[in-house]
């Protein structure tokens, strides 16, 4: 029998963290599927986390937008709160980039309009993202744009105009981030968004070293060199908005009037709600049917956008269809029909191959925690999962923890083709 919580009842369970589960569902009204993160509100409040969570929850529900994840619902009981978030089945943006080399032209524009569309929304709200890369953009299945993980957004008042948490992905950060003196985080957000378009029309970070200090000198000083394949006009408008001082710093409407961003550009309809900080920890606003929460393990840490990344890929529709390699769109996933236990013994050995590499299995769930060494002191580290989906197939997953993410999908994709000749995998989408 299974599980209802309000009017969704409860599917696979798709990933888990430090609070609670995440969980595929169908609302039982309409039919649509959906993916929810159950979380616990004791742990939640043991770890002094519970402002942190209301803020989160407030950022998503005020968000309408076509070009950001939307949060469809919250819904409260004694010991859990439910966040009801779309399915998207797009997959990430960056493993779209990783596949291709780069994007065409075009191809960066479109993304990129809708990058600073979406963005624009945001900070019309007085929300600043601070953590905008390629990895936070999904796709949905028309292959549109969508901001998500607003795990380390903030909130912009007049008395504090000023940041002075340094966070974000250390590539995509701006110079004003790192020197820890407070910055404007719609300026530092704007920066991310060159890094993007950059990486959009080359296939590769404009500043990268293993050592971060080496890699804060090099974003300092603003050390870009620009491949010759990109155009003037690109050129002219990532020069305007990779401007070490934010105040010289193009703005949204500086980009938006470029005459490269102009091309082909599309209005957007937009929708704002008022913001309201939610009590989810004392309201009890839905009964669960079908038997108590299951024990919630400890796990590697979700925010509450995470477990899109986890879902992208997970559209129930398409997964039990009869033809298998209509099923998925992610580049880090693979199906299989082998037995969860003969594909994680297979991997294994595979993995163990690979030179200056440590793979660690528990032993509670199909996980394998890897770690290479490729350099003397650069680490990279990933997850390998195995989950039961349905009709036998058995889904992979490769999600990367710490290090270089282009590093990563190469190790993946030669995983992946490798893998291909021992076990019977059923899709990879490139």
């Amino acid at each position: 029998m299974s599980r209802k919580v309000g009017k969704y009842e409860m599917g696979d369970t798709l990933g888990e963290g430090a609070f609670g589960k995440v969980k595929q569902a169908k609302n039982i009204e309409t039919g649509e599927f959906v993916a929810i993160k159950i979380m616990n509100k004791e742990k939640i409040l043991k770890q002094n986390m519970s402002d942190q969570i209301k803020k989160e929850i407030s950022i998503m529900k005020i968000i309408n937008h076509k070009h950001v994840v939307k949060l469809k619902d919250v819904l409260v009981s004694k010991t859990r709160i439910y966040l009801v978030i779309e399915l998207l089945t797009g997959g990430e943006l960056f493993y779209k980039i990783a596949n291709n080399g780069k994007f065409s032209e075009k191809v960066a524009r479109f993304y990129f309009q809708q990058l600073i569309t979406g963005l624009e929304f945001v900070h019309s709200l007085g929300i600043c993202h601070r953590d905008l890369k390629p990895e936070n953009i999904l796709l949905d299945e028309d292959d549109n744009l969508k901001i998500s993980d607003f795990g380390l957004s903030a909130l912009k008042t007049e008395k504090e105009d000023l940041l002075k948490t340094a966070c974000g992905t250390p590539n995509y950060v701006a110079p004003e981030v790192i020197t820890g003196k407070g910055y404007d985080g719609q300026a530092a957000d704007i920066w991310s968004c060159g890094i993007i378009l950059f990486v959009f029309l080359s296939g590769y970070l404009p500043m990268d070293d293993p050592s971060l200090e080496v890699l804060f000198e090099m974003i300092k000083n603003v050390d870009i060199k620009y491949p010759t394949h990109f155009t003037y006009q690109a050129k002219n408008l990532l020069k305007k908005i990779l401007v070490a001082d934010p105040l010289k710093r193009a703005t949204i409407q500086d980009i938006k009037e470029d005459p490269w961003f102009q091309v082909d550009l599309q209005t957007t309809n937009t929708s704002s709600r008022k913001i309201v900080v939610e009590n989810v920890f004392t309201e009890d606003l839905v009964e669960e049917k079908g038997g108590r929460p299951e024990k919630v393990e400890k796990k590697q840490i979700l925010n509450a956008f995470d477990l899109i990344g986890m879902s992208g890929a997970f559209d129930m529709g398409r997964m039990l269809k009869s033809n298998p390699t209509e099923q998925l769109k992610s580049y880090t996933r693979f199906t299989t029909l082998t037995e969860p236990e003969d594909a994680m013994r297979v991997i294994q050995k595979y993995l163990e191959t690979l030179q200056n590499t440590t793979v660690m299995a528990s032993t509670k769930s199909y996980k394998l925690k890897v770690e290479v060494r490729s350099r003397e002191k650069y680490v990279l580290r990933f997850n390998v999962q195995i989950f039961s989906m349905a009709k036998n197939i058995h889904l992979i997953d490769f999600r990367k923890q710490r290090g270089n993410v282009f590093e990563f999908t190469e190790i993946y994709k030669q995983a992946h083709d490798s893998l291909k000749k021992l076990m019977k995998v059923q899709t990879f989408r490139k």
